[in-house]
């Protein structure tokens, strides 16, 4: 899942409380979230990873900077979900439903 946090709103904010709150599950169900904003790229739960914030941006076709957004990514690499909106855990976790529980590779 990759956030697009540049937005001078609350939907940064709101988004990552109510990610925060479901991070045993996003763990559990083996999620990783990103955080794109002020030009880098940051891991909400490890560290571990090296990432582009601009090819990110571009290769998902993310909102323009300065603007929120939200893209859920199955593990077969397709967008299954794209908000402008923050979404709650249970409409990131109905969305992960209808995800293969295996990657197809």
């Amino acid at each position: 899942m990759i956030i697009f946090a540049d937005a001078q709103d609350d939907r940064p904010i709101i988004q990552d409380e109510w990610l925060r709150k479901a991070q045993m599950r996003l763990i559990e169900e083996d999620v990783e979230v990103f955080t794109i904003a002020g030009g880098g790229a940051f891991a909400l739960f490890d560290d571990d990873w090296e990432l582009d914030a601009d090819d990110i941006r571009a290769r998902l076709q993310g909102p323009p900077a300065g603007e929120f957004g939200l893209i859920l990514i199955g593990r077969d690499g397709t967008v299954r979900l794209r908000s402008s909106e923050p979404q709650t855990a249970e409409e990131i976790f109905a969305a992960f439903e209808t995800l293969p529980k295996e990657t197809p590779w």
